[in-house]
Formats: structure tokens, C-alpha cells, sequence
């Protein structure tokens, strides 16, 4: 499971670590603009390699984080080509990977 951006207290409540190379994704929180490719390209792999299989997509968040998604090219093509929008809970998207073997 991928929590982007800022809900990270799932992980926690549900005893799972994150999936990618960090927990909060904000400019100037957790990357500077010169991180932005190798962050992009480490996430997508590091998602590939825990072969996450269900996305929660926020749709909004307190400072605007849920904006940043545009900044990681890469990591948003993944997420978009790879998984169906299955149902919406508040604020939050569930995905699902179209084809995933975790499962």
C-alpha cells in the first residue's frame, strides 16, 4: 500500500512500512527542487520493488501537499498507467495495480 501525500499515520496503524524511499512528499520539506529526478526515479523503483498493489490517493491535504504530485513525473506515470480508481472515502481514492501478483 502507497499513501500519497501526507496520511502517513496508516502506516502506523496498520504496522506496514512505506514502500517509498520517504514518508512526506513536499518541496522544501523533505526534497529540495535539485532532488526531484533521482527522488522520482528511486520511488517508482522503490514501488516496483514492494510490488505495491493498492494506492491512497489524497485528494486534498492541510498545506497543499496533494499539489506537489505533478513534481514527480515519473512516480505519477507509474501510479496512473498501473492502477484503476476502485472507490471514494472522504477524501481519500483507493486504487488497485490493474495486474499485481501480491494479491
Amino acid at each position: 500500500m502507497f499513501i500519497f501525500p501526507s496520511a502517513t499515520i496508516f502506516y502506523g496503524l496498520l504496522n506496514r512500512p512505506s514502500p517509498a524511499p520517504g514518508l512526506f512528499f513536499m518541496e522544501g520539506h523533505s526534497f529540495g527542487n535539485e532532488d526531484l529526478p533521482r527522488l522520482d526515479q528511486k520511488a517508482v523503483e522503490s514501488l516496483e520493488r514492494n510490488g505495491v498493489c493498492i494506492w491512497v490517493k489524497e485528494l486534498t491535504s492541510f498545506m497543499g501537499e496533494h499539489k506537489e504530485y505533478w513534481k514527480i513525473p515519473r512516480t505519477k506515470a507509474w501510479l496512473e498507467e498501473r492502477f484503476e480508481r476502485k472507490k471514494r472515502i472522504g477524501p481519500f481514492e483507493l486504487w488497485e495495480r490493474t495486474s499485481c501478483s501480491a494479491q
